[in-house]
């Protein structure tokens, strides 16, 4: 009797296709890492979007124009260390609109020669401005008339990039009462803010 030989379809050999086949489109299909490679524009984002992030990170300059009103108040410690006055005021000041204001300097003593130094910060609705204000060494305490330069060192809001300098005249009206002892004085009153570019 003859010998009957079963016919067994070639297994091994179609599984090493299908691997070929398989391995031939993962190369012919392009990583997602090669395609961000060749497509310089990130994913998710748009030329507008890309055009308000350069505006953003741009400085804009600033000049601050305009007059406030408010009230004060001065201490002095000791004639040695210098007077420290400070205040807050009310008014309109381009470009920011209405604006309050809230801000310090320190008129130097006897032991601490150098310049009148200070700051201010300015708020509105549409954001805030931080000045840095600096006065000749020779003004006194006593005197009701001073001349300052601003330096913008930081802003918030719409301002968040401002950069800009100018000056700031401070008129000081003191009030009839004053306090205080041998060693320490104590004055308040009213004050005029008028802001200028260079």
């Amino acid at each position: 009797m003859k010998s009957r030989h079963k016919f067994c379809p070639g297994v091994d050999s179609l599984e090493h296709r299908l691997a070929l086949s398989t391995a031939l489109a993962s190369v012919a299909q392009p990583s997602n890492h090669q395609a961000q490679f060749d497509n310089p524009t990130l994913p998710g984002s748009t030329g507008a979007e890309v055009a308000l992030s350069a505006i953003n990170s741009s400085t804009e300059k600033v000049s601050l124009s305009g007059t406030a009103r408010g009230v004060y108040t001065s201490h002095q410690s000791n004639p040695d260390t210098g007077t420290t006055v400070q205040g807050t005021a009310k008014g309109r000041i381009l470009p920011l609109g209405q604006t309050s204001i809230v801000g310090s300097f320190l008129v130097p003593g006897l032991l601490r020669a150098g310049k009148v130094e200070g700051s201010m910060t300015l708020k509105s609705q549409r954001g805030s401005v931080t000045l840095n204000i600096t006065a000749p060494s020779s003004i006194s305490a006593a005197s009701s008339s001073h001349y300052f330069t601003y330096q913008i060192v930081s802003g918030t809001g719409q301002f968040r990039n401002a950069q800009g300098s100018g000056t700031v005249d401070l008129t000081l009206t003191p009030s009839t009462s004053h306090s205080g002892s041998a060693h320490s004085q104590h004055g308040n009153g009213k004050f005029v803010l008028m802001f200028a570019s260079h």
